[in-house]
């Protein structure tokens, strides 16, 4: 069954990603996105690598009235807006916490707040490890941290519950 999915941040590089594999499975895709200067240059323009199906909204995650209408009509949320930058994250925290974590606060606030069902994928700070993430049905039946357990805590990335992002995302939606 097709569903409205939301990005955010789904302007950079792995939310466009996200955001092809998604529209590949029938899905609409919405994406929000700040188009910061530091990742999409002074001019803000939409970018050439973002599907022209996906819906761009020019918005800020920070911005309640930005992230309502975003989440207006939206069966599933990914959440991966955040400020990048490893080493501007070290002289500009405070800008960088705002966003990455206030942005988070405020999605989750307007979801909370709002009459939809949409399910919210939090996954702005993990990044890194989404290659590995479990499953969202592990995550959702409390799975990955029994299988955790069951070795130790070791060898997550030979567990089977690890897949890579495209079909990840494809299993979170699809279901």
């Amino acid at each position: 069954m097709s569903k409205t999915v939301l990005i955010t941040g789904g302007a950079g590089f792995i939310g466009s990603h996200l955001a092809d594999a998604l529209l590949q499975r029938g899905h609409r895709v919405r994406v929000l996105d700040s188009l910061d200067p530091q990742v999409h240059g002074e001019e803000r323009l939409r970018p050439d690598y973002l599907n022209e199906d996906a819906e761009l909204l020019d918005g800020d995650v920070r911005d309640a009235d930005a992230v309502r209408g975003a989440l207006a009509g939206v069966d599933v949320v990914f959440h991966l807006a955040a400020c990048v930058g490893v080493g501007q994250s070290m002289y500009d925290v405070v800008r960088y916490t705002d966003v990455n974590n206030r942005g988070t606060a405020v999605l989750l606030e307007a979801k909370a707040a709002g009459d939809d069902e949409a399910d919210v994928l939090p996954l702005g700070p993990y990044l890194r490890d989404l290659p590995l993430h479990p499953k969202p049905d592990a995550l959702a039946l409390g799975e990955d941290r029994a299988r955790r357990e069951d070795s130790g805590g070791k060898g997550r990335k030979q567990d089977p519950a690890h897949e890579p992002a495209n079909a990840w995302a494809g299993k979170a939606v699809d279901s």
